[in-house]
């Protein structure tokens, strides 16, 4: 009795083509499913690429760009109150009749250079001939309007500065 080991039955060559082109198949759709997974991934690199940020970043970015304007908020608030309490300490030229504690806050004012056009009056009411104390220029004005002054004239006048 022979005891050699039987050859593997021969596949006929369509059963061969067969498996051959099934594995291509499944080898080319394999292969095209990385390839778009990793098509994916490359895109997300490239968009990184092309604009520096990811998501994160950009996401980063406008957090710091909105505490900046944050910020900026703030700061224009505080100019606007600087600005506003500035004006509340000048008398400004020309201003004509101010009404004491609403127009002009009583204290000490002065101005430097005025000229021999400028007048001013401390009033005693509304009407202009009720002068407490007046003065004209040129040259530097030195003057205090007081709580009880009912208002105060300037004509001609450069802005008067608050200095107390």
């Amino acid at each position: 009795m022979d005891t050699q080991p039987s050859a593997p039955p021969r596949r006929s060559p369509a059963v061969t083509a067969l498996v051959a082109l099934v594995a291509l198949l499944v080898g080319l759709a394999g292969g095209y499913g990385l390839s778009l997974a990793l098509g994916d991934q490359n895109s997300a690199s490239e968009t990184r690429s092309t604009t520096g940020m990811t998501r994160a970043d950009l996401d980063d970015r406008e957090s710091e760009l909105n505490d900046m304007a944050d910020k900026l908020d703030e700061r224009q608030t505080a100019l606007e109150a600087e600005e506003r309490k500035r004006a509340e300490n000048v008398i400004e030229s020309d201003a004509g009749i101010l009404i004491v504690g609403e127009d002009v806050k009583p204290g000490s004012y002065r101005a430097i250079d005025a000229t021999e056009n400028c007048y001013w009056a401390r009033l005693s009411s509304l009407d202009t001939d009720d002068i407490i104390l007046n003065g004209n220029g040129p040259g530097q004005i030195l003057l205090t309007i007081k709580s009880t002054d009912k208002a105060f004239e300037t004509s001609g006048c450069p802005d008067l500065r608050k200095f107390d």
